[in-house]
């Protein structure tokens, strides 16, 4: 194909139609390199939304999707590494709206890609709102909780997600949906009534909703501008929504963690289970929050779940439906894209170490090995685990009245066991403890050796 200038692109695309010209720009690199330039000048009627990677790309979708999730494991199963990913998610939707913003200023950002940065903002707000109530800075400590000790981390958290909360719900999110309602102009003017939104499940023409963006002799038809506000306001209202009830259930007693609270194997030395991975699954397990006692946490997850799905499902088949969309959004080729998925996997670490060694708060490996016989022998006697191990028909009640575990006065006799107890020793043990509280302890290993 001859080189090609700007006067002969304009020619060459104003004496087609919109099909012809947009399968042309399709099936000729060059020509779709030269009119995404902004070297064709006057196109006329042809439109073709040019590829916005660093905005749209399938790195950037991908990446605000498996943050929210990897997140949200964090935060379950390995709470006190859960700063990390608020401060990814932070940067993460930060980098999105910071040259968001930018390129609509400059009259570069088309109305397709406005919309998805939306629906971005919305989901990485929402994600951090749904699973903030289950972090530790918004559970309630008892006196024995070490409270100086966690400080630190706790003013870590907690600005982490202030500044996700406020700076970009508040400011970050609402701005863009105001600044999309007020500022109504966008590049490539000639695609924005062609361009195809997904308003509450229900594709529909922009020209449909302003008739300012038909084009010249359109027959005019019913306006649905009211769609477009009420897409903007349940946005912010979903993220608003969450927020307070973040506010609400931040006193909950429910989510109270007790003092000395530990996450423990059920399974006794000796067995087929006690094993490392056994062990690290079984704590994972005991971390998965008990919907049973608490219905209208379960709800309010399950709805947040649902909007969830429902974000990524509407941004992926917006981006799937649209007509005049020039390929090379889902190739992952830019720096932008790549960078984008690498944050996103920065939880991956600690759920990996919580998945392989069976992450626990405030409690060491060897004080937990040393535990198992007295969980053990405590499930068979009164089928719960008592003296602080976060279990027991008082679980969550009267932790303000006591300061330790150790004074409740439970402790009646002290049995010293070890990792290395025989069957018959158990045998012998439960015997004589039938009925008796007791504490495993490390001193007879030591006599022993």
């Amino acid at each position: 194909m001859a080189s090609l200038t700007a006067p002969s692109i304009t020619t060459l695309l104003s004496n087609l139609s919109q099909d012809e010209g947009f399968a042309a720009l399709l099936n000729d690199s060059s020509l779709q390199a030269l009119y995404c330039s902004g070297a064709g000048g006057d196109t006329g009627s042809i439109c073709a939304i040019c590829a916005n990677t660093d905005i749209a790309g399938i790195g950037v979708r991908v990446a605000f999707y498996a943050q929210a999730i990897f997140n949200a494991l964090q935060v379950l199963y390995s709470p006190d590494d859960s700063t990390s990913g608020q401060w990814a998610a932070v940067i993460l939707t930060l980098a999105l709206l910071i040259p968001a913003t930018t390129q609509k200023a400059q009259g570069n950002l088309t109305l397709f890609h406005a919309s998805l940065v939306l629906n971005f903002a919305t989901l990485s707000t929402l994600a951090s709102l749904a699973v903030a109530p289950r972090c530790t800075v918004w559970r309630a400590e008892d006196k024995g909780s070490g409270r100086k000790r966690e400080t630190r981390g706790r003013v870590v958290l907690s600005l982490a997600l202030v500044i996700q909360l406020i700076r970009n719900q508040l400011v970050l999110q609402w701005s863009w949906a105001v600044y999309m309602f007020t500022s109504p102009s966008y590049a490539q003017p000639v695609c924005n009534g062609p361009t195809l939104l997904l308003f509450f499940g229900y594709p529909i023409f922009a020209s449909s909703i302003d008739p300012h963006l038909q084009p010249p002799g359109a027959l005019a038809h019913k306006s649905y501008f009211f769609i477009y506000p009420l897409w903007l306001l349940f946005s912010m209202g979903l993220t608003m929504g969450y927020f307070a009830i973040l506010s609400i259930s931040s006193g909950d007693s429910r989510l109270r963690r007790p003092s000395g609270s530990k996450l423990i194997t059920p399974y006794p030395t000796g067995t087929a289970y006690n094993t490392p991975r056994s062990r690290g699954q079984s704590r994972l397990a005991a971390r998965l929050p008990r919907f049973s006692s608490s219905p209208t946490h379960l709800i309010r997850d399950l709805i947040a779940l649902l909007l969830f799905v429902g974000l990524v499902t509407a941004t992926e088949v917006q981006h799937a439906i649209q007509p005049y969309l020039l390929p090379g959004e889902d190739e992952v080729t830019t720096f932008g894209q790549m960078a984008a998925l690498l944050l996103a996997t920065a939880p991956l670490w600690s759920l990996g170490m919580a998945w392989f060694r069976g992450y626990e708060v405030g409690e060491g490996t060897k004080d937990a090995e040393l535990r198992l016989p007295l969980v053990a022998v405590q499930r068979q006697t009164w089928g719960f685990v008592q003296d602080g191990a976060g279990e027991g028909p008082d679980e969550g009640e009267n932790e303000e009245e006591e300061e330790e575990p150790r004074d409740r006065g439970r402790i009646r006799k002290v049995v010293l066991l070890s990792p290395q107890t025989t069957p018959d020793e158990w045998r012998k043990v439960r015997e004589e403890t039938d009925g008796t509280s007791f504490r495993c302890m490390e001193k007879r290993r030591r006599r022993v050796a």
